[in-house]
Parts: C-alpha cells; sequence; structure tokens
C-alpha cells in the first residue's frame, strides 16, 4: 500500500508540474500572440474612396473634398487630375518641384504664388481668410484646412 500511494503522489506532483508549464506555455504564446496583434503597422497611406483627413493618400490617389480618388499621373484639365506631387500645366501633370510662378494656377495643389514663388498653403501666415488657399481658413494668424 506503501509503495502505491508514493506512486500516486508521485504521478500526481508530475502531473501538476506538466499542467503547470503547460499554462505557462500557453500564457507565453498569447503574450505573443497579443504583441504581434499590437504591432501590426498602421498602413501608411490611405486608398480610394478612403478619408484622407488625417492620413496621405496613396500614390495612385489624390485627396479631393476630404477623400481620397484615382489620379491621373500624366494627362489634365485641372489640378485635381493630377497626384498630389504634380500640378497641371498646359494639359499635363509636371512635377512639384519648387518653381516660380505667376499666377497661383501655375503652383501645385495647396500652393499658392507668392511675389514670384510658390508657397505651401500649410501654415502660410496670414491676417484675413483671403491671405490663404482656397480650401482654407485663415485661424490665429495661420492658414489651415477647411473640414
Amino acid at each position: 500500500m506503501k509503495v502505491s500511494i508514493c506512486l500516486v503522489a508521485s504521478l500526481l506532483l508530475v502531473f501538476v508540474g506538466v499542467n503547470m508549464a503547460n499554462d505557462e506555455m500557453m500564457e507565453e504564446n498569447e503574450l505573443a500572440h497579443n504583441l504581434v496583434k499590437r504591432s501590426k503597422p498602421t498602413p501608411p497611406c490611405v486608398n480610394d474612396g478612403q478619408s484622407c483627413r488625417y492620413r496621405k493618400c496613396c500614390s495612385s490617389s489624390t485627396c479631393v473634398y476630404g477623400n481620397c480618388k484615382a489620379c491621373n499621373p500624366r494627362k489634365c484639365k485641372k489640378t485635381n487630375d493630377c497626384c498630389d506631387d504634380s500640378s497641371c500645366v498646359y494639359g499635363n501633370c509636371k512635377s512639384c518641384l519648387p518653381r516660380t510662378c505667376k499666377k497661383t494656377r501655375d503652383c501645385c495643389r495647396d500652393s499658392k504664388c507668392v511675389y514670384g514663388n510658390c508657397k505651401s498653403c500649410r501654415g502660410m501666415t496670414c491676417q484675413r481668410k483671403n491671405d490663404c488657399c482656397e480650401g482654407y481658413t485663415c485661424s490665429y494668424k495661420k492658414c489651415i484646412r477647411k473640414d
């Protein structure tokens, strides 16, 4: 009888130890799973039809009235037809490198012609609404996008 009690006690200890080790492994797997779940990267850009209020549109899209829409990288009738890094010049989308201008329409979207140079509308200083680009308003002496 003594042998069987010792044997049962030993088996019980082994069983409890295995279960505890199993529980620890499951907890570790769950922790690893949660870390992977939380570390999924946020897409750096948004696609057609999605809001572009807080993030940029992907390169094949442009932000129009708060939503991404497909853009044409070559031909255009107006700047809104071009991708974000381009402006419509004589029916062709041209890259928006720092440039000189005669009128605001010579500049890329979200830029304004100021003393012969295209300037970004974002954060431009202003005294009144008319100092800002179309789609922007003057708030605390800075141009901000209307939403």
